[in-house]
Order: C-alpha cells, then sequence, then structure tokens
C-alpha cells in the first residue's frame, strides 16, 4: 500500500511541477504587479484542479497517463483520487483569492505559506491511503 500511496504522491507532485513551469516562464518576460502576485496561486490552483478534473484516459484522469499502469489500480481509485485532489486544489484556489481580498496581505501570505504545504503535501498522502483503502476493502 505504501508504494502505491508514494506512486500517486509523485504524479501529482510531478503534475503539479508541470504546470508551474510553463507558468513561471511566462512570468518571467512579463512585468508583474503587486496584484498579480496575489492573485497568481490562486489561478494556478485553480488551472492544476481544472486538469486533474478532466476525465482523461478512460476517466482516470491525467495523473494516469505518467505511468499509472504500473501502480496496478482499479479505476474507481484514479476516478476517486482526482476528483479529491482537483476539488481540493480549486476549493484551496478559492480560499486563496477570498482571503487576498478580504483580509491583510499578511493572512494571506500565512494562508499561502502554510496551506500550500497542507495541499501538496499532506493532503495527496492521506487521499491515497483513504481511497486505497476504502476501494481495496
Amino acid at each position: 500500500m505504501i508504494k502505491r500511496v508514494w506512486g500517486l504522491y509523485w504524479r501529482t507532485y510531478l503534475l503539479f511541477l508541470f504546470a508551474a513551469l510553463p507558468l513561471s516562464f511566462a512570468e518571467m518576460y512579463y512585468v508583474v504587479s503587486e496584484s498579480w502576485i496575489v492573485l497568481k496561486p490562486s489561478v494556478f490552483y485553480m488551472f492544476v484542479g481544472a486538469l486533474l478534473l478532466v476525465p482523461f484516459h478512460h476517466r482516470k484522469g491525467l495523473l494516469f497517463s505518467l505511468w499509472g499502469n504500473r501502480l496496478d489500480l482499479s479505476d474507481i481509485v484514479w476516478c476517486s483520487y482526482r476528483k479529491i485532489m482537483g476539488t481540493s486544489y480549486i476549493l484551496y484556489a478559492a480560499i486563496l483569492y477570498v482571503v487576498s481580498e478580504t483580509l491583510p496581505l499578511t493572512y494571506w501570505v500565512y494562508t499561502k505559506t502554510y496551506g500550500s504545504l497542507f495541499v501538496n503535501f499532506v493532503l495527496p498522502i492521506l487521499a491515497g491511503v483513504v481511497v486505497i483503502n476504502k476501494k481495496a476493502g
């Protein structure tokens, strides 16, 4: 089970990285303002969430395309995991946007720093354990 959870985790991280690189490279060539710096994480997490929610490759999602057949997981596990992670990224993007618009900038910085640690490191592992245990049993 640890191998499968780790497999889901690094695939999620790799998709996150592949989505971040074009946005980072595009940002180098354009003038950025303070409002774009605050809005960029929300746009990025919304984009990654949308990528995860797209029913690609027989509803297994885009993560399955990253050597997903090696994990030997059922279609239900892939579909459930991509829905949980896609929804959580979109929810986190909405939270970041609301915090940036309603609270002072320091609260946004704390939310972005500690929230992204949870969403990118803890949540994929927890979601993987829950989905694999629930669908296997």
